[in-house]
């Protein structure tokens, strides 16, 4: 059984779930890095963490904490001095153009992709909203989004409509073709955002 926690606003209420299965010998917690350094905070350690960005400041994900208790698995393409200060072990992915891992722009879906290959038993996703849930961003966020402009509205978990944005929504229906033919593994978005065909939608 796997465990995949992204960022997501929703990730919030689940804390204590997360607490409660990393003590089970049957379950692997995977997380983005965006919200490693979270959930250490909570006393929660992940199996594994998964970063993909080349972006400089990915290291502010990993820098000066105890990254020992995790694993890392990182794109290639992935910034490298991030990569470097994680003391861990580490295992390296490359892009579909080497034929291994289809990565859909996103962590989130890259992470997906990797764990479906691997033939879980079972995938539950955690704060992977795609979606502007309660107005915000990211779990950690305390200030409001203005909607108003830039957004589209979704189908949300509980059957209403959600704000989101055009790549939020790419990577929702990327995820959705992605697993639409996958066959003997359960599929549960436990988020509270967009709702994702193909998953059973519990938030």
């Amino acid at each position: 059984d796997i465990i995949y926690v992204a960022a997501g606003p929703s990730l919030n209420y689940y804390f204590d779930y997360l607490a409660k299965n990393m003590a089970s010998s049957n379950t692997i917690i995977i997380c983005a890095s965006t919200i490693y350094r979270t959930l250490l905070n909570k006393n929660i350690i992940p199996d594994y963490v998964i970063m993909t960005d080349a972006q400089d400041n990915m290291i502010s994900h990993v820098k000066d904490i105890n990254t020992t208790g995790s694993s890392l698995i990182y794109l290639s393409t992935a910034c490298s001095n991030a990569v470097a200060a994680f003391n861990g072990d580490k295992y390296i992915l490359f892009q579909n153009h080497l034929s291994l891992i289809e990565t859909g722009g996103s962590v989130s879906t890259s992470a997906i992709d990797l764990i479906l290959r691997f033939n879980c038993k079972s995938l539950t996703t955690i704060g992977l909203d795609l979606a502007y849930t309660d107005n915000k961003s990211h779990s950690y966020d305390t200030k409001n989004v203005d909607t108003s402009n830039h957004c589209i509205y979704v189908k949300s978990v509980k059957g209403e409509s959600v704000p989101t944005t055009n790549i939020l929504n790419i990577y929702r229906k990327w995820i959705e073709n992605r697993i639409k033919d996958v066959k003997n593994i359960k599929l549960v978005n436990m988020s509270h955002g967009a709702y994702i065909e193909g998953m059973e939608n519990v938030g």
